[in-house]
């Protein structure tokens, strides 16, 4: 019953934003952001489909390889417009971020193209709400424990997956922000989520083999090291990590000091976006825009 109001809709938003993007960020970088963004989303849904079992889609008949063809299109719908808005909000388009250069610093980086995109993690994270809070009760997808209430991780989750995949499609798109330590984030976000996904098989296979364990701890703190490239970088992701997926603990403690039949999701929901409102604040109190953006130089 609800199947079509799932698809159809998805649809027509992204053929929209398509026309958007072709209008606006011209020929290439459309094809490059959407095909390539495709695929990379793709790769994503493939993985969590077939070899995890946190969720199970429910909402679409329309699949290839168990991975609905609309969820693809739903994570660069999120990527696609949290950017748009996030460049409008701080007034940073391509030719302020490149500033003249053929390629910029990685401290440039960090300081002109870094805080848009965590912006654009912010306005992902109010996105996630609006989306989250009625797909699971019109049984678009069902998650592993059942049930038909949100969980305030998955904003972190929304946020953390929307960071790393516009760093990779910035990084194929725009030649003067091509950093090749962009390349060594993603790669190593994918081994940090891994490991994160697959913490219940760990223990048992290092049992058996005695590399694992060693291999795990490398990238963890390989991880952990690349963070500290950028301080914008390091804030993010303890935006992300800290106030959001950690926020479960400080709302179950708050939860006992208020009573029985506290609902502790709500609570913890505030918590983290009121972690992403503070956050966000602090970012356009930073990051002043010089002058007005230009349409036709979004990223």
């Amino acid at each position: 019953m609800y199947r079509p109001l799932f698809t159809y809709p998805v649809l027509i938003a992204t053929g929209l934003l398509i026309l958007h993007s072709w209008l606006f960020r011209g020929r290439r970088n459309t094809l490059i952001f959407w095909g390539a963004g495709y695929l990379f989303a793709f790769a994503r849904e493939l993985m969590y489909q077939n070899f995890l079992s946190n969720y199970r889609f429910s909402g679409t008949d329309l699949k290839i390889l168990n991975v609905p063809v609309t969820i693809p299109m739903g994570w660069l719908f999120e990527a696609y417009t949290s950017l748009y808005v996030a460049q409008f909000l701080i007034g940073a388009d391509a030719a302020t971020m490149a500033a003249g250069e053929a390629r910029i610093t990685a401290r440039d980086y960090g300081t002109r193209v870094l805080p848009v995109l965590a912006l654009a993690c912010v306005v992902t994270s109010t996105i996630t709400c609006a989306i989250e809070n009625v797909a699971v009760r019109m049984h678009w997808w069902a998650t592993k424990g059942g049930g038909y209430g949100m969980s305030p991780g998955w904003v972190s989750g929304h946020m953390f997956t929307v960071f790393w995949l516009l760093t990779l499609l910035v990084y194929l798109t725009h030649k003067p922000l091509r950093l090749q330590r962009n390349l060594l984030y993603v790669v190593l976000a994918q081994c940090f989520v891994a490991v994160l996904e697959l913490v219940d098989s760990i223990g048992p296979a290092a049992q058996q083999h005695d590399w694992v364990y060693p291999v795990v701890c490398l990238v963890l703190a390989s991880y952990l090291a690349v963070l500290c490239m950028w301080y914008q970088l390091l804030i993010l992701q303890m935006v992300i990590w800290g106030m959001g997926m950690m926020g479960d603990l400080p709302s179950r403690l708050l939860a006992s000091r208020i009573g029985a039949g506290t609902d502790i999701t709500s609570i913890w929901l505030t918590w983290t976006m009121s972690a992403m409102l503070l956050y966000g604040v602090y970012l356009l109190a930073t990051q002043r825009p010089d002058r007005p953006v230009n349409p036709t130089q979004l990223l």
